[in-house]
């Protein structure tokens, strides 16, 4: 198994998020924040509880960077513009974004009245 097989089996969730995930540009990259895992090993053993500290909103932190590979890299990718885009996605995604981020919950929304 390679690593994006492995972190599909032990964070199911990641599966159904590909659904609703673009395909990468050559200028991205893809963050998941919060992902829980599924358990400590590939079969089910009973429910894993995942002891991660939470963030401000309430999510596990956890990061996880997707940077998608050139498709048939050949000789692109030690051209100029091939190296430019796998430098860029690596930039893109291991960029600390904390600073934009806030200590905030975020809102919910009540019917009650």
């Amino acid at each position: 198994m390679v690593q994006e097989e492995i972190r599909f089996m032990i964070n199911p969730e990641l599966i159904v998020g590909m659904l609703f995930m673009a395909s990468m540009e050559d200028n991205e990259a893809i963050e998941i924040v919060g992902a829980e895992r599924y358990g400590s090993s590939f079969r089910f053993v009973g429910d894993y509880l995942d002891t991660k500290p939470l963030d401000a909103m309430g999510r596990r932190k956890t990061r996880i960077v997707a940077i998608d590979a050139l498709d048939c890299p050949t000789k692109l990718q030690y051209e100029t513009s091939g190296l430019l885009r796998e430098v860029n996605k690596a930039f893109v995604g291991f960029l600390d974004q904390s600073k934009h981020q806030f200590d905030v919950k975020p809102f919910q929304i009540s019917n009650e009245v």
